[in-house]
């Protein structure tokens, strides 16, 4: 019996010095570098990790307002386009009532391009009254018909472009509800003060009749821009799938 006994317990510790020298075994300079390690600062995800409700929503709002700025960088810039574009066009429209009709006129130039006898053939049915005169080949002969086109053209798409333009600017500081009737007053009120300037000008007529010709092209960019967001905000409001 105690055979058995001193068998068994020298059995364990033959165990435990095996299992001793298993063990990995480490210098002095080992362990301590093991302490150094075991002290480190904690890693940055754990920083993140261990951070506040309140600095996560602070950063949060800090990285909204960058986007802010982003945008709000991004919306300046168009602006100040749209305002330079507007004054070029102005400034244009200024210049060209200032300007007296011997110096812009170009029926010379449509006589050299068009073949009046052609000119006659298509167009010499075509008459009606503007501002109190006849329009047609008979009164104005073909350069002079043809020029009454280009230069009532000319009208219409100025303002137009005008309009564009000033409600891009108003749109820059008030809401598109806003900025859509204030574009077309403003606008249509340059085309008013347009006419009241070529009074000043020599050989030049201001003409109730191209205020109206300049308040159409006015009315149409402004239902065009008006139709354009309503169909923006429709598909806005569309559900997703």
């Amino acid at each position: 019996m105690r055979g058995s006994i001193i068998r068994k317990s020298s059995a364990k510790t033959i165990a435990r010095g095996n299992a001793n020298n298993a063990l990995p075994r480490y210098s002095t300079g080992e362990n301590r570098q093991l302490r150094n390690a075991s002290r480190a600062k904690p890693s940055c995800s754990a920083k993140i990790s261990s951070r506040s409700p309140i600095s996560l929503r602070l950063t949060a709002i800090r990285d909204i307002l960058g986007k802010e700025r982003e945008g709000g960088s991004s919306v300046k810039g168009s602006f100040l386009i749209y305002f330079a574009l507007l004054c070029i066009v102005l400034g244009a429209t200024f210049y060209s009532s200032s300007t007296p009709y011997e110096k812009q006129d170009i029926r010379g130039n449509i006589g050299h391009v068009i073949d009046a006898k052609k000119a006659s053939h298509y167009l010499g049915g075509i008459s009606f009254v503007y501002g109190k005169k006849e329009i047609s080949i008979r009164a104005l002969g073909v350069p002079g018909f043809i020029e009454f086109f280009i230069r009532k053209a000319t009208h219409f798409l100025t303002f137009a472009l005008t309009a564009f333009l000033m409600y891009h600017v108003l749109r820059g500081w008030t809401m598109p509800q806003t900025a859509l009737p204030w574009s077309g007053f403003l606008t249509l009120a340059a085309a008013v003060l347009d006419e009241w300037h070529q009074s000043f000008t020599p050989n030049r007529t201001p003409m109730l009749s191209d205020v109206v010709l300049d308040g159409t092209g006015i009315c149409l960019m402004l239902v065009m821009i008006g139709l354009a967001l309503a169909f923006r905000t429709k598909r806005k409001r569309r559900p997703v799938g």
